[in-house]
C-alpha cells in the first residue's frame, strides 16, 4: 500500500461562532503556517519593543535638547551682562581719557586738598541742577556713581556751579551729556539730556540754563554726577541747604 498523506482541516469561525470558511492543509503546510505566524508575531513584538525604545530615547533627546536650549539662553544672558559691564567700563575709561587729553592739570594744590571747603559755593557744584524728585540715590557700590532726578513736566537743566564746558557728547552710557569743569578740581556731568544749549569751551555762570529734560519720554530723567580727581561725591551733600 502507498504512503497516505495526512491532511488537517482548518476552520475559520465568525464572531458568533458560525463557520465562515474551512480548508484542508497538509502537515508540511501546517508547520510552514505555524513557522510563518511565529516569525510574524515575533517580528511584531520586536518592532513594538524597538518602537518603545526609540520613543523613550526620542523623549530623552527632546528633554536634553530643551535643557540645552535653556542653558544656552542662560549663558547668553550671562554673556550679555558681562558685555554690558565691560562696555560700561570702556565708556567710563573713554570719558576719563578725554578729560586727561583736554583738561589742563591743576596746580592749585591747596584747592584740590580742600575738597572745595574754602571756595565760594558758586565755584563748586552746589545747586540742584533740576527741580525734580531724586529717584535714584548716590551709591559708591554702583558702576555709575551719580543720582537721577525726574520731573513731572519738562524743565531746563541749570549749571550746578560756575565753570567751563569741556565736553558735549553722546554716549551709550550717558546719552546726550554735558561735562563742566569747576574750580578746585571739581567736575559735574549732566547726562540723558534731551536738548543742549551750550558748546565746548563756553564759560558758564551759576544757575545758567545749559540744557533741557523733556517729560514726554517714558524714561525721562537727568543723570547728575560730581567728582574731584578720582573721588566721587554724593551731589546731595554739596547742594545748598543740605
Amino acid at each position: 500500500m502507498g504512503h497516505r498523506t495526512k491532511f488537517y482541516i482548518v476552520h475559520i469561525l465568525g464572531d458568533v461562532g458560525e463557520l465562515r470558511k474551512s480548508f484542508r492543509v497538509t502537515r508540511f503546510e501546517l508547520r510552514f503556517l505555524y513557522l510563518f505566524l511565529s516569525i510574524f508575531v515575533g517580528s511584531v513584538v520586536v518592532m513594538i519593543l524597538l518602537y518603545n525604545s526609540i520613543s523613550e530615547n526620542y523623549l530623552k533627546i527632546e528633554e536634553l535638547s530643551a535643557e540645552n536650549q535653556a542653558l544656552r539662553k542662560e549663558n547668553q544672558i550671562v554673556n550679555n551682562i558681562r558685555y554690558e559691564h565691560e562696555k560700561l567700563k570702556r565708556q567710563n575709561t573713554k570719558i576719563r581719557g578725554i578729560l586727561e587729553n583736554q583738561i589742563e592739570v591743576f596746580s592749585e594744590t591747596s584747592e584740590l586738598e580742600s575738597s572745595g571747603k574754602n571756595l565760594p559755593l558758586s565755584k563748586i557744584p552746589s545747586l540742584k541742577p533740576l527741580n525734580g524728585k531724586i529717584i535714584s540715590k548716590f551709591n559708591e557700590e554702583k558702576a555709575l556713581k551719580g543720582i537721577k532726578i525726574k520731573m513731572k513736566e519738562s524743565g531746563n537743566i541749570i549749571a550746578s556751579g560756575e565753570g567751563t564746558v569741556v565736553l558735549v557728547d553722546t554716549t551709550k552710557t550717558y546719552g546726550r551729556m554735558i561735562l563742566l569743569k569747576h574750580s578746585g578740581g571739581f567736575f559735574s556731568l549732566y547726562g540723558n539730556c534731551d536738548d543742549i544749549f551750550v558748546q565746548r569751551n563756553e564759560k558758564i555762570n551759576l544757575a545758567q540754563s545749559i540744557g533741557k529734560v523733556s517729560a514726554k519720554r517714558s524714561n525721562s530723567f537727568l543723570y547728575f554726577e560730581v567728582w574731584q580727581n578720582d573721588k566721587f561725591f554724593n551731589p546731595e551733600s554739596l547742594f545748598v541747604g543740605n
